[in-house]
């Protein structure tokens, strides 16, 4: 990624989830509506796990270079997370696997004290 990415601080909060999804939708308010609305799921899924799992502040990056969307959500927490097997039956669990499923790639690295979680959408028409 070229260029700075635009950051955001969030509190360890459950309403901190909604200022995320509306970070990343004012971040992105120029690309295409599908791939803003895709990047704002994923990033309400990892800021929720931070929140839920992490229990620390976390930052959310957002970036735009030329067709590639980047996200990053970083917490305090060292644990690298791994996706869950679930069943329709379980009420969570999924964040990760709906952000492997909709991602053109992802990772989680560790970080200083922590870890980032981030993502990458392309802009371009399937």
């Amino acid at each position: 990624m070229t260029g700075p990415l635009a950051q955001r601080a969030f509190p360890p909060e459950h309403a901190a989830v909604r200022a995320a999804r509306e970070f990343v939708r004012h971040q992105l308010a120029e690309v295409e509506a599908d791939v803003r609305d895709t990047a704002v799921l994923m990033v309400s899924e990892l800021a929720s796990n931070s929140v839920s799992h992490a229990s620390t502040s976390f930052r959310v990056s957002v970036g735009v270079a030329g067709s590639v969307v980047r996200v990053e959500v970083a917490d305090l927490d060292p644990t690298i997370p791994k996706p869950q097997d679930v069943t329709l039956r379980d009420l969570s669990g999924r964040g990760l696997a709906i952000v492997a499923r909709l991602a053109a790639d992802w990772a989680i690295e560790p970080a200083a004290g922590g870890k980032v979680v981030w993502f990458t959408l392309s802009t371009q028409a399937r």
